[in-house]
């Protein structure tokens, strides 16, 4: 295989849509997909093979995969899966996705350089101490005096983009309502806004990439942490916005389960 990219099989389909990836679970690894039958598949039945239109590799090629199938739940079967040649497993670079959102750049101890989108850029306003910018595409709007102006973040990043400041106040602001599990998703979510990537494609089965240890140093590139850090000690002690706070009424964790952003580093 010249190019090295993931190969998905979905059983028991005998085509596939952009819709339908979404329900099948593939929606951020195949976005556009392209398909073909075949037969037998790695669970020895029949179904398609579908790969994403930018990856450079044709549905329907397996000589030489390794298949493993994606976590099944409470389903009787795996919903799909992912196909990889164990001699070529893609890297960062083979998983880019087609607009590369401007970030920063970190190397893990995997030796795997990963471009963090920026979700932030810390400054300090000309009515409150914390303000910030956006690098991610935002909809155009209009003031009160008809003019133009940039809106909100666009709704395919806006889920993200909104978590992103709590998980800053957690890590930074002094909140202490975040799961671990929610700082852990919230990180995948981020990559894959460069990368058609999931945890899956992530786990230690496949590219083996993030260790727990590097998972604030990815947060924290994310979030514009040391921009906000800069802020906070020019204006130590004076209240951080309330647009910036965590909203009222969100679900209150035990201390046992909130983000603890001191783990020791694994061996």
């Amino acid at each position: 295989m010249e190019s090295k990219s993931f190969v998905y099989y979905v059983p028991g389909r005998v085509n596939i849509t952009s819709k339908q990836v979404l329900e099948v679970g593939l929606a951020s690894q195949c976005s556009m997909p392209r398909s073909r039958g075949i037969s037998p598949g790695p669970d020895g039945g029949s179904g398609i093979t579908v790969v994403h239109k930018d990856s450079g590799i044709t549905p329907g090629e397996t000589p030489g995969m390794k298949w493993i199938a994606a976590p099944k739940g409470d389903a009787e079967k795996p919903p799909f899966w992912i196909g990889f040649d164990p001699n070529a497993i893609p890297g960062p670079e083979d998983l880019q996705r087609r607009v590369m959102h401007p970030g920063k750049t970190v190397t893990l101890a995997s030796g795997q350089s990963w471009q963090v989108p920026e979700l932030f850029r810390w400054h300090e306003g000309e009515d409150t101490p914390y303000a910030y910018d956006t690098r991610l595409p935002c909809m155009l709007d209009i003031d009160d005096y008809g003019r133009p102006k940039s809106g909100q973040v666009v709704p395919q990043y806006r889920r993200v983009f909104d978590l992103g400041l709590r998980v800053l106040m957690n890590r930074h602001g002094g909140s202490n309502d975040l799961m671990m599990t929610e700082a852990y998703q919230f990180l995948i979510d981020v990559l894959a806004i460069n990368y058609r990537v999931t945890m899956l494609e992530l786990s230690p089965a496949i590219m083996d990439s993030i260790r727990t240890d590097e998972v604030f140093e990815l947060i924290d590139a994310a979030t514009d942490a040391e921009g906000f850090l800069d802020i906070q000690k020019k204006v130590a002690g004076r209240l951080i916005p309330g647009d910036t706070s965590t909203p009222d009424g969100s679900s209150r964790s035990t201390p046992e389960e909130t983000l603890d952003t001191d783990q020791p580093a694994e061996n």
